[in-house]
């Protein structure tokens, strides 16, 4: 096997440090936005040649949400459950002092109640994370963490918070009938 890049040799890597046991105590983290549509906008694709029917058949499912209520949350998730999900503020800049300062204890605190025994905290590379502050942080309070370095970039199959869970959030919110109006009802 030929590796090519980064992110082939931090996988190695990964693979070489934890056994499969291992992974039952590694706490996955990640911060999602949740958007709440308000009105739709149809991007109208280049469809060539196509026959008038197609077209609008193809524009009409291509559609993004256009000022949208949004919230941001943060969680974590790991072998033995998930971890509470902790709201941002919505004028919050989710920079290191905010991320270490506020969400970065409540995750840990998360990972201490599902894995009293012990965990390695995982996070992905936002420059929040990445930061020295917040990588002090970690070094100074958790037994084990996947440091910066360690993490692959651009692999979100390794995480199932991003391959699993935000998946089942967003098709869970598909079947809500009505579906909520405010960032409250969103939050609920």
């Amino acid at each position: 096997m030929k590796l090519q890049n980064r992110s082939d040799w931090s996988a190695i890597a990964l693979l070489r440090r934890f056994k499969l046991r291992d992974t039952k105590h590694i706490f996955f983290t990640d911060k999602k936005l949740l958007s709440q549509p308000t009105s739709y906008f149809t991007k109208q694709p280049n469809l060539g040649e196509w026959e008038e029917s197609q077209r609008q058949a193809i524009s009409s499912v291509i559609q993004r949400a256009k000022f949208a209520q949004h919230v941001m949350v943060s969680a974590g998730v790991c072998f033995g459950g998930k971890g509470r999900l902790h709201f941002v503020d919505e004028k919050a800049k989710v920079d290191a002092a905010h991320y270490v300062g506020h969400l970065l204890p409540k995750l840990v605190e998360n990972c201490n109640q599902l894995l009293p025994t012990g965990f390695t905290f995982q996070q992905d590379g936002a420059p929040a994370h990445t930061a020295r502050t917040a990588q002090d942080w970690l070094q100074a309070n958790c037994l084990d963490f996947i440091a910066k370095d360690q993490w692959p970039p651009n692999l979100p199959n390794l995480n199932p918070l991003d391959y699993h869970v935000c998946g089942t959030m967003l098709e869970a919110y598909h079947k809500l009938h009505p579906k909520p109006k405010s960032i409250t009802g969103l939050k609920l």
